[in-house]
């Protein structure tokens, strides 16, 4: 139950996250990106 639990939090964190970095592509500079990539990989 637990790993479904964890499993489908991963699902919609991820998916926030793209939905995120689309919106930001074109607004916030590239080192910007990259350091909300690396706190969250």
């Amino acid at each position: 139950m637990a790993v479904y639990f964890f499993g489908s939090m991963q699902g919609i964190i991820e998916y926030a996250l793209t939905e995120l970095e689309m919106e930001l592509l074109e607004s916030a500079p590239d080192f910007i990106l990259a350091r909300i990539n690396n706190i969250f990989m």
